[in-house]
């Protein structure tokens, strides 16, 4: 044998290596891959975790058992009580009404809330908390510190953020914005000396000092 590549010649090596490094303590096996010699351990337990229910075959191989559910002609069409699927496969069935069973793990005992993540649950079950947080200004309660951090800001006496068109102040940045809008929706600021044109108050002014040092 030759050849021009090196991972070539290793690989070619390989077949003439004598030494089998894994070998099984129940029987004659000998290999040299860990993970083959994994799968061969399973021929030797003793329960199977995987039974036909047709037939006496049984093996802990999932992707074999499932080659032998196919050699199962079922004339019989097995059908889901819960939804509108059906089989003809036992173990399809028995797998699909597990889908089921873990879908309505966590439930709600205060509600017909279902779900198969615990910590959605948890999330859930605030709906149901007791509100017993309340705010000193007004009569909002909540049952959730953030929610009534973020309810307290209404109520702060310094309204940094102020209309020019009118007495709104906010203490939110974004809350202006959306309020300025409401002033000179259809009408545009446009400069005499030039040709633009802005709905913002504040840019106009901006841009006439343009003008006005030039």
């Amino acid at each position: 044998y030759a050849t021009n590549y090196r991972q070539v010649l290793k690989r070619h090596l390989l077949t003439h290596k004598m030494t089998k490094q894994f070998k099984c303590d129940n029987c004659e096996y000998l290999t040299n891959n860990k993970h083959l010699l994994k799968q061969h351990f399973l021929t030797h337990k003793a329960t199977k975790d995987f039974e036909c229910g047709q037939c006496d075959f049984a093996t802990n191989n999932k992707y074999i058992f499932k080659a032998h559910l196919s050699t199962h002609t079922v004339t019989e069409c097995l059908k889901c009580d819960v939804c509108d699927f059906s089989t003809r496969n036992k173990y399809y069935l028995n797998e699909h009404l597990l889908a089921h069973k873990l879908a309505a793990q966590f439930k709600c005992a205060s509600c017909d809330y279902t779900t198969k993540m615990k910590r959605h649950l948890i999330q859930h079950l605030v709906v149901h908390k007791v509100k017993d947080l309340k705010c000193a200004n007004c009569e909002y309660t909540t049952s959730t510190m953030s929610c009534l951090k973020r309810h307290l800001w209404k109520h702060k006496v310094v309204k940094d953020f102020k209309c020019d068109h009118c007495t709104y102040a906010t203490v939110n940045k974004y809350s202006l914005k959306r309020h300025l809008s409401t002033h000179n929706v259809l009408k545009d600021f446009v400069c005499d000396h030039c040709e633009y044109t802005t709905k913002s108050a504040p840019y106009f002014k901006r841009h006439l000092l343009i003008h006005k040092f030039a």
